[in-house]
Protein backbone atom coordinates (compact mmCIF):
# COMPACT_ATOMS: atom_id res chain seq x y z
CA UNK A 1 0.00 0.00 0.00
CA UNK A 2 2.76 2.65 1.03
CA UNK A 3 4.77 1.79 -2.69
CA UNK A 4 1.43 2.29 -4.46
CA UNK A 5 0.82 5.52 -2.53
CA UNK A 6 4.66 6.92 -2.99
CA UNK A 7 4.22 5.96 -6.85
CA UNK A 8 1.25 8.51 -7.58
CA UNK A 9 1.71 11.31 -5.15
CA UNK A 10 2.77 14.33 -6.83
CA UNK A 11 6.14 13.55 -5.64
CA UNK A 12 6.73 10.14 -5.38
CA UNK A 13 9.23 8.73 -2.86
CA UNK A 14 13.08 9.07 -4.30
CA UNK A 15 16.17 6.68 -3.42
CA UNK A 16 19.25 8.40 -4.82
CA UNK A 17 22.81 8.40 -3.94
CA UNK A 18 24.99 11.01 -3.17
CA UNK A 19 26.03 11.25 -7.03
CA UNK A 20 22.40 10.92 -8.87
CA UNK A 21 20.65 13.61 -6.26
CA UNK A 22 21.49 16.74 -7.83
CA UNK A 23 18.59 18.75 -9.36
CA UNK A 24 15.52 16.68 -6.69
CA UNK A 25 14.24 18.43 -3.77
CA UNK A 26 11.94 17.19 -1.63
CA UNK A 27 9.70 18.79 1.83
CA UNK A 28 11.79 16.30 3.69
CA UNK A 29 14.86 14.22 3.41
CA UNK A 30 16.43 11.20 5.07
CA UNK A 31 19.79 11.51 4.67
CA UNK A 32 22.07 7.89 5.39
CA UNK A 33 25.51 8.01 5.48
CA UNK A 34 27.16 4.50 4.98
CA UNK A 35 30.26 4.35 6.34
CA UNK A 36 31.28 3.39 9.44
CA UNK A 37 34.09 1.58 11.85
CA UNK A 38 34.82 -2.05 11.08
CA UNK A 39 34.73 -4.88 13.05
CA UNK A 40 37.81 -3.26 14.91
CA UNK A 41 36.60 -0.18 15.74
CA UNK A 42 38.77 1.65 13.08
CA UNK A 43 37.39 3.71 10.65
CA UNK A 44 38.56 4.65 7.01
CA UNK A 45 39.47 8.26 5.65
CA UNK A 46 37.89 7.12 2.29
CA UNK A 47 34.54 8.08 2.08
CA UNK A 48 34.29 7.34 -1.65
CA UNK A 49 33.35 10.40 -3.91
CA UNK A 50 33.46 12.74 -0.86
CA UNK A 51 37.38 12.14 -1.03
CA UNK A 52 37.53 13.27 -4.55
CA UNK A 53 38.44 16.29 -6.11
CA UNK A 54 35.11 18.51 -5.96
CA UNK A 55 33.97 15.95 -3.23
CA UNK A 56 32.90 18.86 -0.80
CA UNK A 57 30.55 20.32 -3.97
CA UNK A 58 28.64 16.71 -4.14
CA UNK A 59 28.10 16.92 -0.34
CA UNK A 60 26.80 20.57 -0.37
CA UNK A 61 24.11 19.16 -2.84
CA UNK A 62 23.46 16.71 -1.31
CA UNK A 63 22.72 18.07 1.94
CA UNK A 64 21.08 20.43 0.66
CA UNK A 65 18.11 18.55 -0.78
CA UNK A 66 15.38 19.59 1.78
CA UNK A 67 12.54 22.10 1.74
CA UNK A 68 11.82 21.83 5.26
CA UNK A 69 13.19 18.99 7.17
CA UNK A 70 16.30 16.51 7.10
CA UNK A 71 16.85 13.28 9.30
CA UNK A 72 20.43 12.50 9.71
CA UNK A 73 21.06 8.63 9.89
CA UNK A 74 25.01 7.79 10.95
CA UNK A 75 26.57 5.32 12.80
CA UNK A 76 30.00 6.90 12.67
CA UNK A 77 30.79 9.97 14.85
CA UNK A 78 32.01 13.18 14.14
CA UNK A 79 35.12 12.26 16.41
CA UNK A 80 35.65 9.24 14.91
CA UNK A 81 36.67 11.39 11.73
CA UNK A 82 40.51 11.68 11.80
CA UNK A 83 41.26 15.42 9.23
CA UNK A 84 44.94 14.62 10.13
CA UNK A 85 44.27 11.27 8.00
CA UNK A 86 43.54 13.31 4.76
CA UNK A 87 43.73 16.58 3.30
CA UNK A 88 40.10 16.23 1.40
CA UNK A 89 37.69 19.05 1.76
CA UNK A 90 35.10 17.27 1.38
CA UNK A 91 35.67 14.30 4.52
CA UNK A 92 36.15 17.58 6.48
CA UNK A 93 32.83 19.09 5.26
CA UNK A 94 31.90 15.71 6.11
CA UNK A 95 32.93 16.05 9.52
CA UNK A 96 31.30 19.29 10.06
CA UNK A 97 28.13 18.18 8.63
CA UNK A 98 27.69 14.82 10.59
CA UNK A 99 28.58 17.53 13.83
CA UNK A 100 26.06 20.17 13.23
CA UNK A 101 23.64 17.25 12.56
CA UNK A 102 24.71 16.49 16.14
CA UNK A 103 24.60 19.61 18.23
CA UNK A 104 23.48 22.05 15.88
CA UNK A 105 24.53 25.62 14.96
CA UNK A 106 26.79 26.06 17.67
CA UNK A 107 29.23 23.35 15.99
CA UNK A 108 29.11 25.63 13.25
CA UNK A 109 33.04 26.63 12.80
CA UNK A 110 33.79 30.18 12.69
CA UNK A 111 35.55 31.48 9.15
CA UNK A 112 37.27 34.45 11.13
CA UNK A 113 40.48 33.44 9.68
CA UNK A 114 43.11 31.89 13.05
CA UNK A 115 40.92 31.92 15.42
CA UNK A 116 40.65 36.08 15.30
CA UNK A 117 36.67 37.81 16.19
CA UNK A 118 34.89 39.61 14.26
CA UNK A 119 35.55 43.15 14.42
CA UNK A 120 33.22 45.66 15.54
CA UNK A 121 31.27 47.84 13.05
CA UNK A 122 31.55 51.46 14.20
CA UNK A 123 29.73 52.38 11.27
CA UNK A 124 26.79 49.75 12.07
CA UNK A 125 26.60 51.17 15.79
CA UNK A 126 26.29 55.03 14.72
CA UNK A 127 23.77 54.22 12.45
CA UNK A 128 21.43 52.24 14.94
CA UNK A 129 22.46 54.86 17.93
CA UNK A 130 20.96 57.67 14.76
CA UNK A 131 18.05 55.52 14.89
CA UNK A 132 17.10 55.06 18.45
CA UNK A 133 17.56 58.89 18.87
CA UNK A 134 14.32 58.69 15.96
CA UNK A 135 12.44 56.55 18.32
CA UNK A 136 13.19 53.27 16.51
CA UNK A 137 14.31 50.38 19.02
CA UNK A 138 17.01 48.40 17.14
CA UNK A 139 19.32 45.12 17.95
CA UNK A 140 23.04 45.18 15.71
CA UNK A 141 25.19 41.98 14.59
CA UNK A 142 22.00 39.46 14.27
CA UNK A 143 23.09 35.98 13.19
CA UNK A 144 24.85 33.20 14.18
CA UNK A 145 27.52 33.14 11.84
CA UNK A 146 29.63 36.09 9.74
CA UNK A 147 27.04 36.44 7.74
CA UNK A 148 25.45 38.50 9.60
CA UNK A 149 22.21 41.93 9.51
CA UNK A 150 24.20 44.28 10.59
CA UNK A 151 21.11 46.30 12.49
CA UNK A 152 17.88 45.23 12.73
CA UNK A 153 14.61 47.52 13.64
CA UNK A 154 12.44 46.09 15.99
CA UNK A 155 8.83 45.76 14.94
CA UNK A 156 6.99 48.23 17.62
CA UNK A 157 3.72 46.16 16.96
CA UNK A 158 5.63 42.20 17.59
CA UNK A 159 8.22 42.47 19.89
CA UNK A 160 10.48 39.80 18.94
CA UNK A 161 10.68 40.14 15.20
CA UNK A 162 11.93 42.55 13.14
CA UNK A 163 10.46 45.22 10.66
CA UNK A 164 13.41 45.82 8.40
CA UNK A 165 17.18 45.04 7.83
CA UNK A 166 19.84 47.04 7.47
CA UNK A 167 23.50 45.95 5.67
CA UNK A 168 26.13 48.50 6.16
CA UNK A 169 29.86 48.40 4.36
CA UNK A 170 32.27 46.96 7.13
CA UNK A 171 35.61 45.91 7.27
CA UNK A 172 34.72 42.40 8.44
CA UNK A 173 32.04 42.33 5.48
CA UNK A 174 34.76 43.05 2.73
CA UNK A 175 37.21 40.47 4.23
CA UNK A 176 35.15 37.51 4.51
CA UNK A 177 32.55 37.95 1.05
CA UNK A 178 32.61 38.84 -2.57
CA UNK A 179 31.22 41.30 -4.11
CA UNK A 180 28.24 38.80 -5.73
CA UNK A 181 28.04 37.32 -2.09
CA UNK A 182 27.33 41.01 -0.47
CA UNK A 183 25.32 42.57 -3.50
CA UNK A 184 23.10 39.33 -4.92
CA UNK A 185 23.46 36.28 -2.75
CA UNK A 186 23.15 37.84 0.69
CA UNK A 187 20.30 39.81 0.54
CA UNK A 188 18.91 37.39 -1.99
CA UNK A 189 18.88 34.82 0.69
CA UNK A 190 17.63 36.97 3.25
CA UNK A 191 14.40 38.12 1.31
CA UNK A 192 13.51 34.42 0.94
CA UNK A 193 13.61 34.31 4.85
CA UNK A 194 10.87 37.38 4.85
CA UNK A 195 13.24 39.78 5.77
CA UNK A 196 12.82 43.52 4.24
CA UNK A 197 16.57 44.45 3.54
CA UNK A 198 18.27 47.74 2.49
CA UNK A 199 21.80 48.66 2.07
CA UNK A 200 23.31 51.78 3.13
CA UNK A 201 27.10 52.88 2.29
CA UNK A 202 29.40 55.03 4.49
CA UNK A 203 30.36 57.51 2.00
CA UNK A 204 26.29 58.49 1.55
CA UNK A 205 26.23 58.69 5.36
CA UNK A 206 29.53 60.79 5.24
CA UNK A 207 28.36 62.82 2.69
CA UNK A 208 24.64 63.49 4.06
CA UNK A 209 23.53 61.96 7.10
CA UNK A 210 20.37 63.65 7.57
CA UNK A 211 19.64 62.18 3.76
CA UNK A 212 20.52 58.75 4.49
CA UNK A 213 18.46 58.77 8.10
CA UNK A 214 15.67 60.25 6.43
CA UNK A 215 15.46 57.40 3.91
CA UNK A 216 15.96 54.65 6.47
CA UNK A 217 12.89 55.92 8.44
CA UNK A 218 11.29 56.27 5.30
CA UNK A 219 11.86 52.45 4.39
CA UNK A 220 10.63 51.50 7.99
CA UNK A 221 7.34 53.78 7.72
CA UNK A 222 6.50 51.68 4.53
CA UNK A 223 7.45 48.32 5.92
CA UNK A 224 5.08 49.27 8.77
CA UNK A 225 2.36 50.07 6.76
CA UNK A 226 2.64 46.52 5.00
CA UNK A 227 2.57 45.02 7.94
CA UNK A 228 -0.31 47.03 9.15
CA UNK A 229 -2.34 46.51 6.53
CA UNK A 230 -1.76 43.25 5.34
CA UNK A 231 -4.92 40.60 4.81
CA UNK A 232 -5.49 38.76 7.96
CA UNK A 233 -4.92 34.77 7.69
CA UNK A 234 -8.04 32.69 7.87
CA UNK A 235 -8.12 30.99 11.06
CA UNK A 236 -7.48 27.58 10.47
CA UNK A 237 -10.24 25.08 11.53
CA UNK A 238 -9.31 22.21 13.99
CA UNK A 239 -8.44 19.19 12.55
CA UNK A 240 -9.50 15.82 14.43
CA UNK A 241 -6.47 13.06 14.23
CA UNK A 242 -6.93 9.81 12.13
CA UNK A 243 -7.13 7.12 14.08
CA UNK A 244 -5.23 5.55 11.00
CA UNK A 245 -3.30 6.59 8.20
CA UNK A 246 -5.56 7.37 5.21
CA UNK A 247 -2.93 7.21 1.71
CA UNK A 248 -5.00 9.25 -0.94
CA UNK A 249 -3.48 11.14 -3.74
CA UNK A 250 -2.16 14.32 -2.73
CA UNK A 251 -3.63 17.48 -4.71
CA UNK A 252 -0.23 19.34 -6.07
CA UNK A 253 0.97 22.59 -4.57
CA UNK A 254 -0.58 25.92 -5.52
CA UNK A 255 2.29 26.73 -6.95
CA UNK A 256 2.40 24.03 -9.45
CA UNK A 257 -0.10 26.20 -11.63
CA UNK A 258 2.65 28.30 -12.78
CA UNK A 259 4.33 24.74 -14.65
CA UNK A 260 1.54 23.06 -16.39
CA UNK A 261 1.87 19.96 -17.83
CA UNK A 262 3.00 19.57 -21.23
CA UNK A 263 -0.11 18.34 -23.50
CA UNK A 264 0.95 17.21 -26.80
CA UNK A 265 -0.91 16.98 -30.00
CA UNK A 266 -2.52 13.83 -30.99
CA UNK A 267 -2.41 13.54 -35.16
CA UNK A 268 -5.15 11.65 -36.32
CA UNK A 269 -4.95 9.91 -40.11
CA UNK A 270 -6.53 11.69 -42.95
CA UNK A 271 -5.18 10.24 -46.14
CA UNK A 272 -2.39 8.55 -47.36
CA UNK A 273 1.06 9.58 -49.03
CA UNK A 274 -0.74 10.61 -52.85
CA UNK A 275 -3.40 12.67 -50.73
CA UNK A 276 -0.20 14.85 -49.25
CA UNK A 277 1.28 15.39 -52.39
CA UNK A 278 -2.02 16.32 -54.11
CA UNK A 279 -2.78 20.35 -54.10
CA UNK A 280 -6.05 19.50 -52.82
CA UNK A 281 -4.71 18.52 -49.60
CA UNK A 282 -3.64 22.33 -48.73
CA UNK A 283 -6.56 22.75 -46.65
CA UNK A 284 -6.11 19.95 -44.88
CA UNK A 285 -2.75 20.52 -44.08
CA UNK A 286 -3.14 24.06 -42.76
CA UNK A 287 -5.57 22.71 -40.61
CA UNK A 288 -3.10 20.30 -38.88
CA UNK A 289 -0.67 22.91 -38.19
CA UNK A 290 -3.36 25.44 -37.43
CA UNK A 291 -4.61 22.73 -34.36
CA UNK A 292 -1.22 21.69 -33.53
CA UNK A 293 0.15 24.83 -33.23
CA UNK A 294 -3.40 25.29 -30.88
CA UNK A 295 -2.71 22.68 -28.69
CA UNK A 296 1.32 23.31 -28.38
CA UNK A 297 1.87 26.77 -28.69
CA UNK A 298 4.64 27.79 -28.52
CA UNK A 299 5.51 24.62 -30.80
CA UNK A 300 8.53 24.23 -33.32
CA UNK A 301 8.06 24.05 -37.07
CA UNK A 302 9.80 20.15 -37.01
CA UNK A 303 7.02 19.32 -34.79
CA UNK A 304 4.32 20.81 -36.86
CA UNK A 305 6.05 19.13 -39.95
CA UNK A 306 6.36 15.52 -38.08
CA UNK A 307 2.62 15.89 -37.10
CA UNK A 308 2.04 16.19 -40.85
CA UNK A 309 3.72 13.59 -42.26
CA UNK A 310 1.92 11.36 -39.07
CA UNK A 311 -1.25 12.42 -40.31
CA UNK A 312 -0.70 11.27 -43.75
CA UNK A 313 0.90 7.83 -42.53
CA UNK A 314 4.13 8.97 -43.87
CA UNK A 315 6.95 7.39 -42.07
CA UNK A 316 9.82 8.95 -43.21
CA UNK A 317 11.01 12.95 -44.15
CA UNK A 318 12.21 13.06 -47.51
CA UNK A 319 13.12 16.31 -49.41
CA UNK A 320 10.13 15.86 -51.81
CA UNK A 321 8.18 16.01 -48.35
CA UNK A 322 9.67 18.63 -46.44
CA UNK A 323 9.19 21.00 -49.92
CA UNK A 324 5.47 20.43 -49.67
CA UNK A 325 5.58 21.13 -46.64
CA UNK A 326 6.80 24.16 -47.02
CA UNK A 327 4.79 25.31 -49.80
CA UNK A 328 1.99 25.34 -47.55
CA UNK A 329 3.90 26.33 -44.26
CA UNK A 330 5.41 29.57 -45.89
CA UNK A 331 2.14 30.72 -47.94
CA UNK A 332 0.41 31.07 -44.14
CA UNK A 333 0.27 33.85 -41.88
CA UNK A 334 1.71 32.43 -38.68
CA UNK A 335 3.07 34.24 -34.91
CA UNK A 336 6.07 33.20 -35.26
CA UNK A 337 10.01 33.54 -33.55
CA UNK A 338 13.49 32.50 -35.25
CA UNK A 339 16.47 32.02 -33.31
CA UNK A 340 19.55 30.05 -35.38
CA UNK A 341 17.62 29.06 -37.73
CA UNK A 342 15.00 27.26 -35.49
CA UNK A 343 11.86 28.42 -36.67
CA UNK A 344 8.23 28.35 -33.64
CA UNK A 345 5.02 29.15 -33.70
CA UNK A 346 2.73 31.30 -30.92
CA UNK A 347 -0.78 31.34 -30.55
CA UNK A 348 -2.22 34.36 -32.27
CA UNK A 349 -3.21 35.48 -28.67
CA UNK A 350 0.59 34.90 -27.45
CA UNK A 351 3.72 37.62 -27.01
CA UNK A 352 6.78 36.10 -27.60
CA UNK A 353 8.52 36.70 -24.31
CA UNK A 354 10.15 35.21 -20.98
CA UNK A 355 7.20 35.72 -19.15
CA UNK A 356 5.83 32.36 -20.52
CA UNK A 357 5.13 29.70 -18.17
CA UNK A 358 7.09 26.60 -18.81
CA UNK A 359 5.61 23.19 -19.13
CA UNK A 360 7.20 20.39 -17.35
CA UNK A 361 7.08 16.96 -19.20
CA UNK A 362 4.95 14.77 -18.69
CA UNK A 363 5.81 10.67 -18.87
CA UNK A 364 5.78 9.30 -22.37
CA UNK A 365 5.88 12.66 -23.88
CA UNK A 366 9.36 13.85 -23.77
CA UNK A 367 10.09 16.70 -26.01
CA UNK A 368 14.02 17.14 -27.29
CA UNK A 369 15.50 19.96 -26.62
CA UNK A 370 15.64 21.53 -30.04
CA UNK A 371 11.84 21.73 -29.63
CA UNK A 372 11.41 23.61 -26.54
CA UNK A 373 11.68 27.36 -27.60
CA UNK A 374 14.25 29.57 -25.71
CA UNK A 375 11.88 31.62 -24.29
CA UNK A 376 10.33 28.84 -22.77
CA UNK A 377 13.61 27.23 -21.51
CA UNK A 378 14.35 30.69 -20.28
CA UNK A 379 11.48 30.41 -18.53
CA UNK A 380 12.34 27.24 -16.30
CA UNK A 381 16.18 28.72 -15.67
CA UNK A 382 14.19 31.48 -14.37
CA UNK A 383 12.63 29.42 -11.96
CA UNK A 384 15.42 27.50 -11.12
CA UNK A 385 17.95 30.63 -10.24
CA UNK A 386 14.68 31.65 -8.12
CA UNK A 387 15.55 29.02 -5.73
CA UNK A 388 19.19 29.15 -6.37
CA UNK A 389 19.96 32.77 -6.59
CA UNK A 390 23.13 32.07 -8.30
CA UNK A 391 24.65 29.25 -10.04
CA UNK A 392 27.07 27.66 -12.35
CA UNK A 393 26.48 27.77 -16.40
CA UNK A 394 26.32 23.92 -16.60
CA UNK A 395 24.72 23.20 -13.78
CA UNK A 396 21.74 25.71 -15.04
CA UNK A 397 21.53 23.85 -18.41
CA UNK A 398 21.62 20.61 -16.57
CA UNK A 399 19.12 21.50 -14.12
CA UNK A 400 16.66 22.86 -16.44
CA UNK A 401 17.07 19.87 -18.55
CA UNK A 402 15.92 17.75 -15.72
CA UNK A 403 12.85 20.19 -15.61
CA UNK A 404 12.02 19.11 -19.20
CA UNK A 405 12.51 15.20 -18.55
CA UNK A 406 16.11 15.62 -20.22
CA UNK A 407 18.40 13.58 -18.35
CA UNK A 408 21.42 13.80 -20.33
CA UNK A 409 22.99 16.84 -21.20
CA UNK A 410 24.48 16.33 -25.13
CA UNK A 411 25.96 19.12 -27.22
CA UNK A 412 22.63 19.78 -28.61
CA UNK A 413 21.52 20.05 -25.52
CA UNK A 414 23.48 22.21 -24.42
CA UNK A 415 23.68 24.45 -27.75
CA UNK A 416 19.63 24.76 -27.96
CA UNK A 417 19.50 26.06 -24.19
CA UNK A 418 22.38 28.24 -24.30
CA UNK A 419 20.29 30.18 -26.61
CA UNK A 420 17.90 31.01 -23.19
CA UNK A 421 20.80 32.15 -21.33
CA UNK A 422 20.51 35.60 -23.38
CA UNK A 423 16.85 36.26 -23.28
CA UNK A 424 17.24 36.26 -19.56
CA UNK A 425 19.78 38.38 -19.35
CA UNK A 426 18.00 40.88 -21.87
CA UNK A 427 14.86 40.65 -20.26
CA UNK A 428 16.94 42.16 -16.86
CA UNK A 429 15.86 38.92 -14.57
CA UNK A 430 19.55 37.63 -14.73
CA UNK A 431 23.19 38.86 -15.33
CA UNK A 432 26.50 37.12 -16.11
CA UNK A 433 29.09 37.42 -13.41
CA UNK A 434 32.14 38.24 -15.54
CA UNK A 435 34.62 37.02 -13.82
CA UNK A 436 33.41 33.61 -12.92
CA UNK A 437 30.51 33.18 -15.48
CA UNK A 438 27.67 32.02 -12.87
CA UNK A 439 24.47 33.32 -13.53
CA UNK A 440 22.67 35.25 -11.14
CA UNK A 441 18.96 36.32 -10.34
CA UNK A 442 18.71 39.86 -10.57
Amino acid sequence: QLEKYAGEMYEPILVKNLENVQGDERDVILFSIGYGPDKDGKVSMNFGPVNQDGGWRRLNVAVSRARKEMTVYSVIRPEQIDLSRTRSDGVAGLKGFIEFAAKGALSLPQRNGGGESVKRNPFAEAVADALKSSGYDTVCSIGSSDYKVDIGVVNPDCKGTYILGIICESENGYRITSARDRNIVQPGVLRGLGWSIINIHILDWLDNEKRVLDGIVSEIEKALEKYRNKTPDEPEEPVEKEPSPVFEKEEPPAEESRHPIYTPYIPEIVGDSAYYYDRSSDTRIRRIINDAGAAEAPVSRNMLYRYVLASFDIAKSSQKAEARFSEVFDAMTLNTTESDGSVFVWADDMTPGTDIPFRQTAEGHKRSAEDICPEETASAMLYILENAVSIERAELIKSAAKLFGISRVTDNVNRAFSKAIPLLVKSGKAAVDADSGRIALV
